[in-house]
């Protein structure tokens, strides 16, 4: 029998209170939010934000499955086969949601992590207890949206990432997120980037190929003056999973972020990111490539709020789409009154590789400002058949030809990646989540030397 939006909120709340915090002001706001969530509807497709999402692919999970549990070497082997070169070093590992210590490797003295969830663990640092207690879920009382809000509930395992003043480093922070099993995943961060410094993420989503799960994934994202953090998302979940991400981030006066999203794996998948550039000369770059077969879906919802003046925003959002795949791009730029000389853009670009592959683009703007700069654009559409004959004038094939232009149009975005493993990654990711057809795969042709790349090139 399918489940429906009221079996699905008894059982939250029945598994509320076997995730119960050892600290007071955590276990506060689990409280807070199981309340918060009997005045929060289950989302619907009369919500104008949900109106393209496919909720079976939520209700139908059976979250009392049981999946056989992955052995201590297959981990350390799926954990090697993830891990970039460049990354080696300064390592972060969750298992379902679980951060783990043991296997996580990271030595920096100028960043701190910690378990926000052991009380042993924060007592004994009062700067990071007090990082968590400022931060952690900080707007929950005006908190709207209901996956959010479940995840502050049934959140067991998470920590905070406390990158100290004037940090600088060129080396890459990985952040590698594993589920392996048929679980109701609650993954949960908090990141805080202190005055002035400077940081390199990458986080990578990734599931064991045989498992079927839910993940529910919050980060929340806190820069304060004069703070760099770039952090690039690469998402290669399980197939056969369904997978919800929220990314809150806030900027203060003079800071700058950076998030590249890359969507590659899972059955459907939806990101919600949403921005608030509450000091002035705050500047965010939000950019994203999905690549979609089969009948996949993608879906992805953006909204930046200009809250204060002189603020600086842009994104750019690309989708690749094959065979009966679904995408969706909602992006909304909110500029308050308050916020004079803003400069905003925003475009959403989509490839159709074939003709029952379908998205639907809607970039907004809501301007209360009146001397700003704002634009926003959206284009879909198939390989240029110009470009094509071009290509094929010069001796190759259509394949390849479509494997140029392909790449062409999503490359843009893939050099976002800082790190060159990363890159060669999502590369390859791009032409393996493409489907097959009867003459001939970008699939296939993605193990070709010309067009492969290796994590360790």
């Amino acid at each position: 029998m399918t489940k429906t939006p009221i079996d699905f909120e008894e059982k939250i709340i029945r598994d509320a209170s076997n995730t119960i915090s050892q600290l007071r002001f955590i276990q506060d706001r689990k409280q807070l939010a199981l309340t918060k969530l009997k005045d929060l509807n289950f989302p619907s497709r009369k919500d104008e934000d949900w109106k393209y999402f496919d909720f079976n692919d939520i209700l139908g999970f059976d979250q009392n499955a049981q999946d056989r549990q992955i052995e201590a070497k297959d981990l350390a082997t799926l954990i090697d086969k993830y891990v970039y070169r460049e990354t080696v070093s300064n390592l972060i590992v969750t298992i379902d949601g679980n951060y783990s210590k043991e296997l996580s490797n990271f030595k920096s003295e100028q960043i701190k992590i910690v378990n926000f969830n052991k009380a042993e663990e924060i007592e004994a640092q009062p700067e990071l207890k007090s990082i968590t207690e400022k931060f952690f879920a900080q707007n929950l009382e005006q908190e709207t949206k209901y996956f959010k809000t479940v995840n502050t509930i049934l959140m067991d395992s998470g920590f905070l990432l406390h990158i100290q003043k004037n940090y600088n480093s060129q080396s890459p922070i990985q952040i590698l997120h594993i589920s392996t099993k048929a679980n109701f995943n609650q993954i949960r961060s908090l990141i805080y980037a202190g005055t002035n410094s400077k940081t390199n993420l990458i986080v990578n989503y990734i599931g064991h190929e045989a498992s079927k799960y839910l993940t529910n994934a919050v980060i929340e994202t806190y820069l304060d003056d004069g703070a760099e953090l770039k952090l690039d998302k690469i998402q290669n979940e399980s197939k056969q999973s369904t997978c919800l991400y929220n990314l809150e981030a806030t900027l203060c006066r003079d800071s700058n972020f950076e998030f590249n999203s890359f969507s590659f794996g899972a059955k459907s998948s939806r990101d919600d990111i949403n921005i608030n550039l509450n000091g002035e000369a705050a500047d965010a770059s939000i950019n994203g490539l999905y690549v979609v077969n089969g009948d996949r879906k993608s879906h992805h919802k953006v909204v930046i709020n200009h809250n204060a003046p002189h603020t600086e925003s842009s994104q750019l959002f690309k989708g690749i789409l094959q065979d009966q795949s679904r995408a969706e791009f909602n992006g909304l730029i909110e500029v308050a009154r308050a916020a004079q000389k803003t400069n905003a853009l925003q475009l959403n670009r989509n490839l159709l590789l074939s003709d029952s592959a379908h998205v639907d683009s809607r970039p907004q703007l809501n301007i209360l400002a009146d001397d700003v700069k704002c634009a926003h654009g959206s284009t879909v559409g198939n390989i240029s058949q110009e470009e094509l004959f071009y290509l094929n004038s010069r001796g190759l094939s259509d394949l390849e030809a479509k494997a140029i232009l392909t790449y062409s149009f999503c490359q843009e975005v893939i050099d976002k990646i800082s790190i060159e493993s990363g890159r060669n990654y999502a590369s390859n990711l791009a032409f393996a989540s493409l489907g097959a057809d009867h003459h001939g795969t970008l699939e296939t042709l993605a193990e070709n030397k010309k067009f492969k790349h290796s994590r360790y090139d």
